[in-house]
C-alpha cells in the first residue's frame, strides 16, 4: 500500500464516518443491511459448495 492509497482510504472512511454521525438512523440501517447481505452471500456460498460436493440433498 502506498501513500496515495492510504490517503484515499482515509478520505473515504472519514466521509463514511461523517455521514453515519450526521444521519445515525440511515447509517445504522445501511450498515445492518450491508452486514446482512454479506452474511447471506457467505451462507449462499456455503450451501452451493455443500450441494456441489453432494454431501446434502436439498
Amino acid at each position: 500500500m502506498n501513500v496515495a492509497d492510504l490517503i484515499k482510504a482515509t478520505i473515504v472512511f472519514g466521509l463514511i464516518a461523517f455521514l453515519v454521525y450526521t444521519f445515525p438512523i440511515l447509517g445504522q440501517v445501511s450498515i445492518i443491511a450491508l452486514v446482512g447481505l454479506l452474511w447471506l452471500s457467505c451462507a449462499f456460498q456455503v450451501f452451493t459448495d455443500i450441494r456441489r460436493k453432494g454431501a446434502c440433498r436439498f
